[in-house]
């Protein structure tokens, strides 16, 4: 699955710092942290991603791509936001990305597509377009 190799490459890069900041481990020896993974409600991508995640972090959580708000992101220290894409004619496919306030301070991975559309109205610079 090439998203599952895209967010395990992106893991392996993420590692080295958590482990530079010392995180601590819970007693099942995950990192002591709470992830929020975004994605569509009904496709396989968000819960693939988050069980995958499961075997690393103390807490993982889901939330609707589409539905996010900041306020999602309160309980979490970590928000992934993904969107499968579902190309249709004459489209690329992708969800309506959420709206993100530009005091928006939550670490943030971004994934794919859906993490470049999100990042644009915010001026981050992806490669996208």
């Amino acid at each position: 699955m090439r998203s599952a190799t895209t967010l395990t490459l992106a893991l392996g890069l993420l590692g080295p710092a958590l482990a530079a900041q010392s995180v601590p481990r819970n007693a099942d020896g995950k990192l002591d942290l709470a992830v929020l993974v975004t994605g569509r409600e009904d496709g396989t991508r968000r819960s693939a991603f988050a069980t995958f995640l499961e075997q690393h972090f103390a807490r993982v959580g889901v939330c609707d791509y589409t539905a996010f708000a900041p306020a999602d992101a309160d309980d979490f220290d970590v928000v992934v936001f993904d969107c499968e894409i579902r190309p249709a004619p004459g489209r690329i496919g992708l969800a309506k990305a959420p709206t993100l306030p530009p005091d928006f301070a939550r670490a943030s991975m971004l994934v794919a597509g859906g993490g470049a559309i999100l990042a644009d109205p915010l001026g981050l610079k992806t490669d996208w377009g």
